[in-house]
């Protein structure tokens, strides 16, 4: 096997980026995205993408501008807070508040931030045993991402074509990402990876692999590989989705979908050099298929979900007793009590955070969040998610199906403010109202968002499965034993 070289530094010529400006500057790299057949020239620009460019410059700003979501590392950087690999439960804590500010500015809207991947690649970082012989690799993607303050994006589904068969046992075998060529200096890497969120806004792509019911075997160890490639890199071609953002005449119109539309991507490497230095696992199927149960990577990702999903809840709680107060139906029951739910799956995300924080476990050199309770989140997580938006739905009525095309109607003809105005609100204010009802849980940002909120961390029912076998549930059957034993010794002595 080969081994990873270490004498020279394949991130250059990365700065850190300091603030928005260097954020935006730092995406004019020659990186290949593909948007409506054409080649973007620059992201930063084109309108498909330059409103969540900007945002994600604004974000930029905030974490240079505020003190408290910076840290000193051991190597003298200013590194964001959800890069800190956390010691304890106060860690976590710092780490969770830190999150929280950035969420707030989209109403955790935008599902991955920088802040998101800060916990999955600190996790990556101190997870080095388990990525031997290439744990220095690890440890140098970590200190890389973290000191310069990068946005690394992530990419670990294959293609959807033939679930039925392992990658090798495929008619073509370059569909799934494999390794095609090894050389001294790195290896030469081929195929798709799949629904990469963000990643036209991406600095680095951390290259994982899960491949669904099928295992990797010696056959297939080719397939078996895990890296990092920067989104620059010659030969990789980032295909975005169709943008979201409606054509609207004022962009209060559809103000979520307009600033936090993150284009997930197909990702197509077409013979890709990838250093020695930016591989973790090579050719090693069990490693390459283990990740997720070995390190903490996926349980930060959900862990990070649950913590945005806090943010998110209370501002369509706020939205829905917006609406019931301007259609003058706060007061019915039915109203209330579809609000009180929403109440209680906002104060349930919260009790969950609190929980997962304060009881830690031991992660490596580090804690990490209680994995149990966060993957019964995850578990949970289409069922809470769906119900949440019908509420939201089923409040708001069918107010948001007669809407005006814009805001600007109401410019051109004035005198049909006062056909659409609410109970307590004026007909501008109650249009702008179930607009954002609109494209919160209606619209195909809406679509989109609901359905990555439910699945873009597994199958369901793979997931439901996992978490039984996870908690040992096979064994119950022991604790019924004991139950049962106990209930008839009680019988017996009173």
């Amino acid at each position: 096997m080969s081994r990873p070289k270490t004498d020279r530094d394949v991130y250059q010529p990365r700065e850190t980026i300091k603030n928005g400006s260097d954020y935006l500057e730092s995406l004019r790299d020659g990186r290949t995205v593909i948007y409506h057949g054409e080649t973007v020239d620059d992201v930063t620009r084109h309108p498909a993408f330059a409103p969540y460019a900007r945002v994600i410059a604004r974000i930029y700003d905030v974490i240079a501008s505020e003190e408290s979501l910076l840290y000193t590392t051991e190597t003298g950087a200013q590194a964001f807070v959800p890069y800190l690999l956390p010691q304890n439960v106060e860690d976590l804590k710092r780490i969770r508040e830190a999150m929280e500010r950035i969420h707030a500015l989209s109403a955790g809207m935008i599902v991955q931030g920088p802040e998101y991947k800060g916990p999955v690649i600190s996790g990556l970082g101190a997870a080095g045993p388990y990525f031997v012989p290439y744990q220095d690799n690890v440890a140098r993607f970590y200190t890389v991402v973290r000191d310069r303050r990068l946005y690394p994006g992530n990419a670990f589904t294959d293609p959807q074509i033939d679930r039925s068969k392992r990658p090798s046992e495929l008619a073509n075998p370059d569909l799934v990402l494999r390794v095609v060529q090894e050389r001294d200096d790195g290896v030469i890497i081929r195929g798709a990876k799949m629904v990469s969120t963000a990643a036209p806004f991406n600095h680095e792509m951390l290259i994982l692999r899960y491949g669904g019911a099928h295992r990797l075997t010696p056959e297939d160890a080719d397939y078996a590989f895990i890296g990092a490639v920067p989104l620059n890199a010659p030969g990789l071609k980032v295909f975005s989705r169709q943008s979201f953002r409606p054509p609207v005449a004022d962009p209060l119109d559809a103000p979520f979908s307009t600033l936090f539309d993150d284009n997930d991507s197909f990702l197509f490497f077409d013979d890709v050099f990838v250093p020695w230095e930016r591989v973790f696992v090579y050719r090693d199927p069990e490693k390459a298929d283990n990740w997720l149960s070995q390190t903490n990577m996926a349980v930060q990702l959900v862990y990070g979900d649950l913590i945005r999903w806090q943010t998110k809840f209370t501002f369509y709680t706020a939205l829905a007793v917006k609406v019931a107060k301007a259609n003058g139906t706060i007061g019915f029951r039915g109203q209330q009590e579809r609000l009180g739910e929403l109440v209680a799956w906002t104060q349930m995300m919260k009790a969950l955070v609190y929980a997962a924080e304060t009881k830690a476990v031991p992660y490596y050199q580090g804690v990490m969040p209680n994995p149990e309770i966060v993957l019964t989140f995850r578990a949970l997580r289409p069922m809470i998610y769906k119900r949440v938006v019908e509420l939201v739905q089923e409040i708001a009525g069918s107010g948001a199906a007669t809407l005006l095309s814009s805001l600007k109607d109401l410019e051109s003809v004035p005198e049909i403010v006062e056909f659409v105005r609410g109970a307590a609100v004026d007909g501008l204010e109650r249009t702008k109202l179930y607009k954002v009802v609109w494209d919160v849980v209606h619209s195909d940002f809406a679509s989109r968002s609901e359905l990555t909120e439910r699945l873009h961390t597994g199958n369901t029912g793979d997931v439901l499965i996992q978490l039984f076998f996870g908690a040992q549930g096979m064994g119950l059957d022991a604790h019924y034993d004991q139950v049962m034993e106990q209930v008839e010794k009680l019988i017996r002595e009173v």
